[in-house]
């Protein structure tokens, strides 16, 4: 009885017929097409086509397709410095980061560029290259701060009714961030933007919305090497009630501590050159990013009671003491009156 499973032989000969296709028109239309698992499956099939998954031109298609920013010159000339070219820049910046550990390696670079995506509906809407210059005093010494729109705004398509109930889980699913941050000199990346909004808020007065996305990563300050910190992309949405729109107002990146301050661009650099160089590039299971968030507001709340308890005590301390030298005095002083 002959088995119906196709032999090594045959699917290797079948993976041959298939290469005798002009390679644009696999790469383009058929390869470039595929999830990266999928691609890594097939390029086990066949010397040929593992050949062809590994050539420079397909991945830069898979990388445009994911995030158009890096069709943008300046870009595609940074990631050809890369080992392998599009597909290092695609292993360092896909699904996105976890980062639990520092491991102290910070190196001095003098660039970083934000590659930055927003897609809606699973559609691009706005691509944005920004390069910050990490080598003056003025990013060392200032809190770590990028704006994405400066004079611009963006409108979402369509119309939104913000008195559905569903309409803020809706938008948390639909609109989208990616911001890779690249390090052109040590030529490595990572997406620090978590892949679905961790936190959709509408304010009850003005009715505009903020929108998070949140990587937490693990800290690396002096004194402070096990502490975690949140690198937050805020979206802050404008609402036009007369015509239902719903606009952009507002895209910024920010690296906030434990007590809730912004960290230096100094500080900001070694956590992030560290997450780029030693932080694990998986998926997760969903829901696992807003979970890490939510256990960081955790653990930031029982800090904040933990400092409180403190200080209460040491006020406590304080006006203990204030009494215990006034009773003094007044001691003396009676006793002085008495002899």
């Amino acid at each position: 009885m002959s088995s119906s499973v196709p032999s090594a032989a045959t699917v290797e000969g079948n993976a041959d017929a298939l290469t005798e296709i002009h390679r644009d028109i696999i790469e383009t239309h058929i390869l470039a097409k595929l999830d990266p698992q999928s691609l890594f499956t097939t390029s086990c099939v066949s010397s040929k086509l593992h050949e062809i998954c590994q050539g420079e031109n397909l991945w830069k298609q898979i990388c445009k397709s994911i995030w158009p920013s890096t069709n943008n010159p300046s870009i595609a000339d940074i990631i050809s410095s890369f080992p392998s070219g599009h597909r290092s820049f695609f292993t360092d910046s896909f699904p996105t980061l976890h980062h639990n550990f520092f491991t102290d390696g910070h190196r001095k670079t003098t660039e970083l560029v934000s590659a930055v995506d927003i897609h809606y509906q699973n559609k691009p809407l706005f691509a944005k290259i920004i390069s910050s210059n990490t080598d003056s005093e003025a990013f060392l010494d200032a809190p770590f701060w990028i704006d994405l729109l400066e004079n611009e705004t963006l409108k979402l398509p369509g119309k939104f009714d913000t008195e559905d109930e569903t309409f803020l889980s809706r938008l948390g699913k639909d609109l989208n961030v990616s911001w890779i941050l690249i390090d052109p000199s040590e030529r490595m990346a990572a997406n620090m933007s978590s892949l679905r909004a961790v936190l959709v808020r509408q304010h009850w007065v003005t009715g505009d919305i903020k929108i998070r996305y949140v990587k937490v990563l693990a800290g690396g300050r002096k004194g402070k090497a096990n502490e975690l910190v949140q690198c937050k992309i805020e979206v802050e949405c404008v609402r036009r009630v007369e015509n239902g729109e719903l606009h952009v107002g507002q895209v910024s990146l920010k690296i906030e501590d434990m007590d809730k301050k912004y960290l230096s661009g100094r500080d900001s650099l070694v956590i992030l050159q560290d997450a780029m160089e030693s932080g694990e590039r998986k998926k997760g299971r969903e829901g696992e990013e807003k979970e890490m968030y939510e256990k960081y507001l955790g653990k930031r709340r029982e800090r904040r009671e933990k400092l409180q308890k403190i200080e209460r005590r040491l006020e406590m301390v304080d006006r203990a003491t204030r009494i215990s030298i006034s009773l003094a005095m007044l001691f003396l002083l009676f006793g002085s009156l008495v002899s």
